[in-house]
C-alpha cells in the first residue's frame, strides 16, 4: 500500500521532469500535476483489482503442486 500511494504521489512528478528534461517542454507543475496525478491513479485502480482477479486463485493452485511436488520428492 505503501508503493503504491509513494507512486501516485511521485509518478506525477517524475514524468513531468522527464518531460521537461528530455522533450524540452515548457511545463507548468501546478496545472500539469492534477492531470497527470488523475491518470496515474485511474490506471492503478483499474489494474490492481484486475491483477488481484488473477493472481489469487493462482495461489491455490501453485500450493497443490508444490505439496504434489514436495510429497514426490520427499525420499531425495
Amino acid at each position: 500500500m505503501i508503493v503504491i500511494v509513494f507512486r501516485w504521489i511521485w509518478g506525477p512528478y517524475a514524468y513531468l521532469e522527464y518531460s521537461r528534461r528530455f522533450y524540452s517542454k515548457n511545463i507548468d507543475f501546478a496545472k500539469q500535476y492534477p492531470l497527470s496525478l488523475f491518470g496515474i491513479v485511474t490506471k492503478s485502480c483499474l489494474t490492481i483489482p484486475l491483477a488481484s482477479m488473477i493472481v489469487i486463485p493462482m495461489i491455490s493452485i501453485l500450493e497443490k503442486f508444490q505439496n504434489i511436488e514436495n510429497y514426490e520428492n520427499r525420499f531425495f
